[in-house]
């Protein structure tokens, strides 16, 4: 039986999957960290280049795992409503970033080092970003909202590193719509063929 799955299931199936990947990537960092580096006053999380891949593959819906990562986060190493706001609604401001794949086209992005590094960069800043200026809104100090912001600066190269891996394999990096085009264009070339 030759059962095919539907785009939308495929890309629920994909989220999941991704979003999980940040969740357990998340969890062992958590982990790692209590056990080995409890004392250190910054952090690294995977969630900037996980939700740079997502938002290549599906765009808007890479709001999805910045708000479970932010959540996740925040119970994690926060306490309290203010740290959930702070982390799950700040890294939404990295949705920002769709304006580059809108103005530059996702193909572009992709096929480009420099691009694909500022777009990678672009995700990480903004999600610390949203972050400062959600706490500013609560009503933290400027100091105590750049430190929201400072404390998880190394993550910028833990997304460079992500984003370098991920344009390494064909089709994680790239918009899933044209993706699976490609795919079955080449498939119909290979069919013709004798």
């Amino acid at each position: 039986m030759d059962r095919k799955i539907s785009f939308g299931q495929y890309r629920a199936i994909d989220l999941s999957i991704l979003t999980a990947l940040m969740v357990f990537s998340e969890l062992l960092i958590f982990v790692a960290v209590k056990k080995w580096f409890g004392s250190q006053l910054y952090s690294v999380s995977p969630q900037g280049g996980l939700i740079a891949l997502v938002m290549m593959r599906w765009g808007a819906w890479a709001a999805v795992p910045a708000f479970i990562g932010g959540a996740l986060y925040s119970v994690l190493y926060g306490s309290g409503l203010n740290h959930f706001l702070i982390y799950a609604i700040g890294n939404l401001l990295s949705l920002g970033m769709l304006l580059m794949l809108s103005k530059c086209g996702k193909e572009k992005v992709r096929e480009n080092v420099t691009l694909s590094v500022v777009f990678g960069l672009g995700v990480q800043v903004l999600m610390e970003l949203g972050r400062g200026l959600v706490s500013l809104l609560l009503g933290y100090t400027i100091s105590q909202a750049f430190g929201f912001i400072a404390s998880d600066a190394l993550s910028i190269i833990f997304t460079l590193v992500i984003i370098w891996i991920v344009r390494q394999i064909d089709g994680l990096f790239e918009d899933q719509k044209h993706y699976l085009l490609r795919l079955q264009e080449q498939e119909k070339e290979g069919g013709e063929q004798p």
